[in-house]
């Protein structure tokens, strides 16, 4: 209940903020404004915090959430989190291409503290076993999946083959984080499913042996309601850089044809 109260009062202030134009509303909180309706069910893979579960309540609290999060420790932040919502279900899994067990590598080292992969990384210490489910093995007989929400630290591709079923026979609205090394794989892929693929944001490394060091890191501005050309990103191996990517069937690309699909040049 109290959880409940908070999401009333959040979605309130919010709100009148945005109608006095104190806050100006994300291009992301807009298109699931846009794209979410009443009961729907959404995958939420890769969670963190919830922080994208709570952006979706912000807009319709009468939502089924599927949850998925192998660190242990942002899974049992989320399951006292959401302790009190019975239409949230929490996953302490990955998922990836078909199930089995892998290493999830992780760090306590405060400058790493956020860092952590399916992918072995020189700063990423701490290893452990974690199971992998496909989601097509496990809820193909779901009668409906509305959206998807997908960020997990370079496993996307793996992510998006184990659902091939589930996207076929959904047609599910999609929020997708990529990077360089998986934006041409994971875009062929949606591009065979008849998936239309659009950048909302964007984080371009001028070098990339600095990461995510101060001054190195070109921004798309998260207010601006517009799309970027997903055509600008493949075919890069020389770049580095991360994707948002909004991805609808494409029987609806209609109904997103108010906003412009602008061009980039890569420094």
């Amino acid at each position: 209940m109290i959880y409940n109260f908070r999401i009333f009062l959040r979605k309130i202030i919010v709100n009148l903020l945005y109608f006095l134009k104190i806050k100006e509303m994300t291009f992301e909180q807009l298109l699931i404004n846009k794209t979410i309706k009443n009961t729907n069910i959404i995958f939420d893979i890769g969670a963190n915090y919830g922080q994208t579960v709570d952006k979706f309540l912000l807009t319709e609290k009468k939502l089924f959430f599927y949850i998925f999060e192998p660190h242990k420790k942002y899974f049992l932040f989320l399951k006292k989190k959401f302790k009190t919502l019975q239409n949230i279900k929490i996953f302490n899994v990955g998922v990836g291409k078909k199930t089995e067990s892998k290493y999830f590598y992780s760090t306590k080292n405060k400058k790493h503290q956020y860092a952590y992969s399916f992918n072995k990384a020189t700063y990423l210490e701490n290893k452990k076993k974690v199971k992998i489910i496909s989601l097509d093995d496990n809820f193909l007989k779901l009668k409906k999946i509305n959206f998807l929400k997908i960020d997990v630290e370079g496993l996307e591709y793996e992510v998006l083959c184990g659902s091939q079923k589930i996207l076929k026979k959904n047609q599910p609205f999609l929020f997708l984080e990529v990077t360089s090394g998986s934006i041409d794989k994971c875009f062929k892929l949606l591009e065979n499913l008849n998936f239309e693929i659009k950048v909302y944001e964007y984080s371009i490394f001028n070098k990339p042996n600095l990461g995510w060091s101060k001054g190195n890191v070109i921004n798309s501005n998260i207010y601006d309601k517009k799309f970027y050309n997903i055509n600008n990103f493949l075919k890069k191996k020389n770049k580095e850089f991360v994707l948002n990517l909004f991805i609808y069937p494409h029987k609806k690309k209609n109904y997103f044809k108010n906003y412009s699909t602008n061009s980039i040049k890569f420094p």
